[in-house]
Parts: C-alpha cells; sequence; structure tokens
C-alpha cells in the first residue's frame, strides 16, 4: 500500500512539473545599452529587463549572454549574488513572482575602438524541483560603438 502511495505520489509530481514547464512560463526580455557609442575603457551599463506576463510564479529562471571579444565586465565593489560575470559570460538564476519585473545592470567596457554586437542571448526557464531545464534563443541585437 506504501509503495502504491508513493508512486502516485511521484506521478501527480512528474505531472505538475510537466504542466509548469508548458503552461505557465511566459516571460518578455530586453537588452538595452546605457549608451550606444563609448570610448575605448569607459565603463557602461547593459541593461536586461525580463517580465513575467502570466499570473503565476516562475521559480527557476535563467539568463546567458555571451559577449563578444573585445566587451569585457567591468568588476565593481558589491558582487551580484548568484551571478556570474566572467571576462566575456554573464550568467543569471533567480525567479519571477507574479507580474513581477526584474531589471539588472551590468557595468561593461570595451576595450579596443570598433563595433560590437551582442547577439547570443538566451533564457532559460525549469520546473520548481529543478529536475528540468527549456532553453529559448532570444533573438536579441544590440550594437556598441567604441569610436576613435
Amino acid at each position: 500500500m506504501t509503495v502504491l502511495v508513493l508512486i502516485i505520489g511521484a506521478l501527480v509530481i512528474y505531472g505538475v512539473q510537466t504542466w509548469t514547464l508548458r503552461n505557465v512560463f511566459s516571460c518578455e526580455m530586453n537588452l538595452r545599452c546605457s549608451s550606444h557609442l563609448v570610448e575605448p575603457e569607459e565603463s557602461f551599463e547593459l541593461i536586461i529587463t525580463i517580465r513575467n506576463k502570466t499570473r503565476h510564479f516562475v521559480p527557476f529562471l535563467r539568463y546567458h549572454i555571451s559577449l563578444p571579444k573585445g566587451i569585457r565586465t567591468v568588476e565593481e565593489s558589491g558582487s551580484y549574488q548568484s551571478s556570474t560575470f566572467k571576462n566575456y559570460i554573464i550568467d543569471h538564476t533567480t525567479w519571477l513572482k507574479p507580474a513581477q519585473i526584474l531589471e539588472v545592470h551590468i557595468p561593461v567596457c570595451c576595450q579596443a575602438r570598433g563595433r560590437y554586437q551582442i547577439q547570443d542571448v538566451q533564457l532559460g526557464y525549469g520546473d520548481f524541483l529543478g529536475l528540468q531545464e527549456e532553453i529559448v534563443h532570444v533573438g536579441l541585437v544590440e550594437e556598441i560603438v567604441a569610436y576613435p
């Protein structure tokens, strides 16, 4: 009898996770720069805005941005929690309440003159237990010019 209850419980949890992945996720992501024309080594901000468009809690949300060579993150005091900012990769994990808007400001700089495009943006979401993750490639393009 106990085994039957455990099996039914596992099937209910699996069903809730599957429904969550299919029906709950509806987020809108926007990426913009505080300045599109910058001097080399001048600090500016990448502003990431994610909006939960549903009335449901999003228990696991991850965005991953690969910066082009020549743009790097600027180290500041006050590090970001649960984030990875290594020279060319921005990876952050969070969760969203219903209808919540998350805005993150990340200081970056261009190392040399040139034209840079940020294109590789991924948004991942998962179930409430963290067992499954779906990744969506977001078609955002942001251009920065470091002029001479």
